[in-house]
C-alpha cells in the first residue's frame, strides 16, 4: 500500500482538519466545552468530581492562546492525535507499517473514539490518551528495564490517574498481564517497580489530599452510577451486569460487524496456521481481558446499575487494534485495502456529519452550539449594565456566559471561591425559562447567601436557535439579586 509510510502524516492531517472545522463553526459551547471553561481558569489540585490533569493542560493553553473555541478544540484534538500516534509507535515495535497503520486507524471503528470523543468528551479523551501512552511506556520498559524507564512508567501512571479515575484499572491489568507472560515476568517482578509506585504516589499526593478535604465535591457525581442500596443483592447484580454487557456491546458492535464481514468476504487461511501470536498481541489481549474482568467485578461489588459505554472507553480501547491484528493475517491483500477504505469512509462521514450535528442538532432537539448565548448576554447587560456577577445552577449555561462575557464573574453552586467578597448585586440566570433550573437556581442561591440578597422581578428571554427557525425557540430567564438593605 502506498500509505505505508504516511500514517503519522495522515493522522496529524485528519485532526488538523477537525480543529479547523470546529473553529470555523464557532457558536455556543457544548456541555463539556462549557465545563472546561469553568474548570480551567486556574491551576488547582482539584476542581470537582473529575481529576485535574485535563484542566491543567487546558488552562495552560488558555494562558498562551486565550479562551476560545480554537483553544478548546486544539487540546482535544491534540490528545486524540497523540492517542493514535502512541498506538502506532507501540505497534511499530513489533508489526510492519501496514499492519500497524491499519490497526491504529481501526480506532475509528469505535464510535466512542471516532464520534463521541469529537462531539462531546474531554476527561475521557484525556484518559484514553493516558492509556495509550502508558501501554507504550510499559512495553518499552519491558525491552530496556532501566531505572529511568521505571521512573517514566511511574510518572505515566500517576498522571494517568489524574486524567480519569477509571484509568487506574489499566496499569493494574498491564502488570497482571505481564506476570502471566514468561517473557515479561522479570519486568514486573523487579524491585525497580517500587520506584514506579513511589513516583506515582508523589504525583498523586496533593490531588488525593484535596479529594480527602473536599469529599462532597469530589463525590458529587456518583449519583449518575445509580448505586442501589435498598434493592436485593441479586437484582442489583443482575442489573449491573446486564448494563455492563450492553455498554460493552455498544462499544464493540461496529468493529465486530466490519471485521466479521471482511473476514467472510476476503478471508484466507493464514500462511502459518500454527504460528504463535506476537508477544505484544498477547499482552494486549490479556490486558483487555483482565481490565474487563476487573471492571465487571467493580460493577458487581459497588452496586452500580448504570453503565455507559463511554465509561468503558479507557478500559476497552485497546480491543479494536487487537482484533484487527488478529484478523489481518486472515484477510487477503484486497481485504486489507477494503478495511482501509471502510475506515476512510467513516472518517469522511464524521467530517461531514459532525458539523451538521453541531450546527443543526437533530430534528427533535437543536444543537447546544446553536443556542443564542451572545444575544442572551447582551440582553442581560442591557437590563443590568452595572451587574458583573452571574449565578446559575446550570453549568452549561454558566460556562457559555463566562465564555461570551470574560469580564463577568460567573458562579455556580459548587464554584464559590474561598474568601469570595459579596458584590452589591448578582444576576441569577437559568434556561429553559420554565424548567427545574429556575427553582434549583433560586434555592441554591438562597442556601449559599442566606438572607443577604432579595430577588427582583423575572425577565424573560426568547430567541431562535442558529439555523433552526423550525424549532421551538431557546428560552431563558434572569432576575436581579440585590443586597437586602438596598431594596
Amino acid at each position: 500500500m502506498r500509505l505505508d509510510r504516511s500514517w503519522p502524516i495522515i493522522i496529524i492531517g485528519y485532526f488538523a482538519v477537525q480543529i479547523l472545522l470546529r473553529t470555523l463553526m464557532g457558536g455556543a459551547l457544548g456541555l463539556d466545552e462549557a465545563q472546561a471553561i469553568l474548570d480551567s481558569r486556574e491551576y488547582a489540585w482539584g476542581y470537582g468530581p473529575q481529576p485535574p490533569l485535563f484542566n491543567w493542560l487546558q488552562h495552560t493553553i488558555f494562558l498562551v492562546m486565550g479562551e476560545s473555541v480554537f483553544s478548546l478544540s486544539l487540546l482535544k484534538n491534540a490528545l486524540l492525535c497523540l492517542t493514535y500516534l502512541s498506538l502506532y509507535a507501540l505497534l511499530r515495535t513489533t508489526f510492519d507499517r501496514t499492519q500497524s497503520g491499519l490497526a491504529t486507524i481501526s480506532l475509528m471503528l469505535l464510535p466512542q473514539i471516532s464520534w463521541e470523543s469529537q462531539r462531546a468528551l474531554t476527561h475521557s479523551v484525556m484518559a484514553t490518551t493516558s492509556v495509550m501512552v502508558t501501554a507504550l511506556v510499559f512495553w518499552l520498559l519491558n525491552q530496556r528495564r532501566s531505572l529511568a524507564w521505571y521512573v517514566l512508567f511511574g510518572l505515566a501512571v500517576g498522571l494517568g490517574c489524574l486524567s480519569k479515575f477509571n484509568y487506574a484499572i489499566v496499569p493494574v491489568a498491564l502488570l497482571f498481564a505481564g506476570l502471566t507472560l514468561p517473557d515479561m515476568r522479570a519486568t514486573v517482578a523487579n524491585w525497580r517497580l517500587a520506584v514506579s509506585g513511589f513516583v506515582a504516589a508523589l504525583v498523586l499526593f496533593n490531588p488525593v489530599a484535596w479529594i480527602l478535604e473536599n469529599r462532597d465535591l469530589a463525590l458529587s457525581s456518583t449519583q449518575k452510577f445509580e448505586l442501589q442500596q435498598d434493592q436485593g443483592v441479586v437484582s442489583t447484580a443482575l442489573a449491573g451486569v446486564s448494563e455492563y454487557f450492553l455498554a460493552a456491546a455498544l462499544f464493540f458492535i461496529l468493529a465486530l460487524v466490519v471485521l466479521g464481514l471482511l473476514r467472510l468476504r476476503y478471508g484466507v487461511r493464514p500462511e502459518e496456521e500454527a504460528a504463535q501470536p506476537a508477544l505484544l498481541l498477547k499482552l494486549l489481549v490479556r490486558t483487555i481481558i483482565i481490565a474487563a474482568a476487573l471492571t465487571l467485578a467493580l460493577v458487581l461489588f459497588s452496586g452500580v446499575t448504570n453503565v455507559k459505554d463511554r465509561w468503558l472507553q479507557p478500559v476497552l480501547v485497546l480491543a479494536a487494534p487487537a482484533l484487527v491484528l488478529w484478523t489481518l493475517p486472515r484477510l487477503s491483500a484486497v481485504g486489507h485495502i477494503r478495511l482501509a477504505q471502510v475506515v476512510a469512509m467513516l472518517a469522511l462521514v464524521v467530517l461531514v456529519a459532525l458539523p451538521v450535528n453541531m450546527l443543526y442538532g437533530t430534528p427533535r432537539k437543536p444543537s447546544y452550539s446553536a443556542a443564542p448565548i451572545a444575544a442572551l448576554t447582551e440582553r442581560i447587560a442591557e437590563e443590568y449594565p452595572q451587574a458583573r456577577f452571574v449565578y446559575s445552577y446550570n453549568g452549561w449555561l454558566a460556562g457559555n456566559i463566562a465564555y461570551k462575557q470574560p469580564g463577568w464573574t460567573v458562579l455556580t453552586p459548587d464554584r464559590i471561591p474561598l474568601g469570595f467578597e459579596l458584590p452589591d448585586e448578582f444576576v441569577l440566570v437559568w434556561s429553559p425559562e420554565n424548567s427545574p433550573f429556575a427553582g434549583a437556581t433560586a434555592r441554591a442561591f438562597n442556601e449559599q447567601f442566606k438572607d443577604v440578597y432579595a430577588l427582583g422581578d423575572k425577565t424573560s428571554f426568547s430567541a431562535a436557535y442558529r439555523f433552526r427557525g423550525d424549532a421551538r425557540p431557546f428560552t431563558a430567564a434572569f432576575v436581579r439579586a440585590g443586597m437586602s438593605n438596598q431594596q
